[in-house]
């Protein structure tokens, strides 16, 4: 399928590219990889590091507990070379984590992190951010 795996090149010689690991009604994830695309390609998996503490497991959004090349409802913008992710506690959104990173030539910056830990009614932006660039 033709959504199960998407390339972006990131320079000359680094792709990024993503492997749909599951979908769900209202939640898909990506697992993520940088392929150096020389005369002898070499993969290792793409980090975007979240800049923060680990919750309690009860309270935990579910992202925080993927491997940190694994993305939820991930979209990369091709032309800033950032990724936005939403990962949705349930299909309201009502609870889960927002993050944005941008790519700055040898790995993907945290530029905003929002979580919203426990579902209780309240959607984005009145979650809690845990960091944003300016």
């Amino acid at each position: 399928n033709d959504e199960d795996i998407e390339a972006q090149r990131l320079s000359p010689q680094l792709v990024l590219v993503s492997v749909r690991c599951w979908r769900g009604a209202y939640n898909f994830s990506r697992a993520y990889y940088i392929v150096d695309d020389g005369p002898h390609p070499r993969v290792r998996p793409a980090s975007f590091p979240r800049v923060r503490d680990p919750m309690p497991a009860a309270e935990d959004p579910p992202s925080n507990r993927s491997p940190d090349n694994i993305l939820w409802n991930a979209e990369l913008d091709p032309a800033g070379g950032t990724v936005f992710h939403v990962a949705k506690g349930r299909g309201m959104s009502d609870c889960g984590e927002i993050g944005e990173w941008r790519w700055d030539g040898s790995r993907f910056q945290p530029l905003r992190l929002e979580v919203m830990p426990t579902c209780r009614g309240l959607l984005p932006p009145n979650w809690i951010t845990l960091f944003r660039t300016r």
